[in-house]
């Protein structure tokens, strides 16, 4: 018996009484959900990437390719920015508020400027910018994202309500 299935049995004899059934799926989505959230807790923005030439493996590492994609593209023109992702927010002002947009030249100190405003918006887990080259020396740039969870209520019917105070 798996550790969900176990907490799904529990919760089903423990409260099923006093909670509808709907209730309860809700209550087994939080439970698979909180492991996931407690790495996070303390996060406040991508993680940090050892800066070297390589890795065990003998291939480039995150920052090195990171640094040749640029001077790939360097000289390319913006031609599109998107936010891939993103489902709970307006993607366009999320667009319009960040320093990188369509027309400029790839610059690595904007990409960086850009990312950061995202991650202090608070509304993001992790954030990746992918490029798509054309022939022509323009690039359509995708902001790839993983918005974090909130929940805004949580209701419990059939329990008391609470003393006044």
């Amino acid at each position: 018996m798996t550790f969900l299935s176990e907490v799904s049995d529990s919760l089903d004899r423990a409260l099923s009484f006093m909670i509808p059934r709907s209730t309860l799926a809700l209550g087994l989505a939080f439970v698979s959900v909180i492991p996931c959230l407690a790495g996070q807790a303390h996060s406040s923005g991508p993680r940090t990437v050892k800066n070297q030439t390589q890795n065990e493996a003998g291939t480039a590492s995150v920052p090195n390719q990171a640094a040749s994609a640029f001077a790939r593209y360097s000289g390319y023109r913006i031609r599109s920015v998107s936010l891939k992702g993103a489902q709970r927010i307006e993607q366009s002002d999320m667009l319009k508020s960040i320093p990188l947009q369509p027309g400029q030249i790839l610059d690595r100190a904007t990409v960086r400027a850009s990312l950061q405003q995202l991650f202090a918006t608070g509304r993001f887990r992790t954030i990746a910018a992918e490029v798509t080259p054309s022939p022509d020396r323009f690039l359509d740039v995708n902001l790839v994202v993983e918005e974090k969870l909130f929940i805004g209520s949580l209701v419990v019917y059939g329990a008391p309500r609470p003393p006044s105070e």
